[in-house]
């Protein structure tokens, strides 16, 4: 309710927008839940747009029994200290990520894509004639959300890509090292629980080119069983680990079963 005023005043990115980002980067977002369920919630708390929140929700957020949250708002000062703080580079009004219940190391480095030139006129802007066109956004650098990403899947404990190798010319490059996410990898994997210790995972690559990443279920693997087409040949897991094959622009879906 408090969203509309602020748009139409900063532009600050909206709730949806900032959701559309996150799931577009890989963070296993899979549920939404009224602040009057919260006591009911098991799982980590992810609260956006956090500085529109009401002082007293976001209270009752940090006074319940969940411990473990992930703010993404402008700063304001009714959030507690937190484990680990970083803030956008495009001021004003930029975006800052607090990280609470975080057991972990974890490292994020904030890095500005290009310059922003922000409309003096923020009330005069013309507006899209259609539903497919975007609303002007203030912009958010893709580490940010890179950074925010890495923070929602490390207090998930979710299916983590260690290492998104692309092949060229027979050759892998590496894109991403482990423990340390590139802003701009293309390997994505969306989890669906099947059943308890039963996933479903879609692994998707973004580049035209092959990718051979190295992917960490975090428990260890029974047996898995390719559904598509592609690798025509058998995946052999490692303890949690396991290497899949995708073509470009490709995905991949594997049931699997962990011991």
């Amino acid at each position: 309710e408090n969203q509309l005023a602020d748009f139409i005043k900063t532009r600050t990115a909206t709730t949806h927008k900032i959701l559309y980002e996150l799931m577009a980067r890989g963070a296993p977002i899979f549920s939404v839940v009224n602040i009057r369920d919260i006591e009911k919630v098991k799982g980590p708390l992810l609260v956006i747009n956090s500085h529109l929140f009401p002082e007293e929700e976001l209270k009752r957020i940090f006074t319940s029994k969940n411990n473990r949250i992930i703010t993404i708002g402008r700063k304001t000062g009714w959030l507690p200290g937190a484990d680990l703080q970083f803030e956008d580079v495009y001021p004003p009004h930029q975006l800052s990520g607090s990280i609470y219940g975080l057991k972990e190391k974890l490292e994020v480095e904030i890095v500005k894509d290009e310059e922003e030139k922000i409309p003096e006129d923020m009330a005069g802007l013309k507006e899209p004639i259609t539903f497919t066109q975007e609303l002007y956004f203030r912009k958010i650098s893709a580490s940010f959300l890179t950074g925010c990403v890495q923070a929602i899947s490390s207090l998930t404990k979710a299916v983590k890509v260690l290492n998104a190798g692309v092949e060229i010319v027979g050759m892998e490059s590496t894109m991403l090292g482990e423990g340390k996410l590139s802003a701009n990898h293309p390997v994505k994997v969306l989890t669906i629980e099947k059943g308890e210790d039963e996933l479903r995972l879609f692994i998707g690559n973004d580049s035209c080119l092959y990718a051979n990443p190295e992917i960490d279920i975090g428990k260890d693997i029974d047996c898995l069983k390719v559904l598509t087409r592609f690798p025509g040949m058998p995946i052999i897991p490692e303890g949690s680990r396991l290497r899949v094959r995708i073509p470009g622009k490709g995905i991949v879906v594997l049931d699997v079963a962990l011991k």
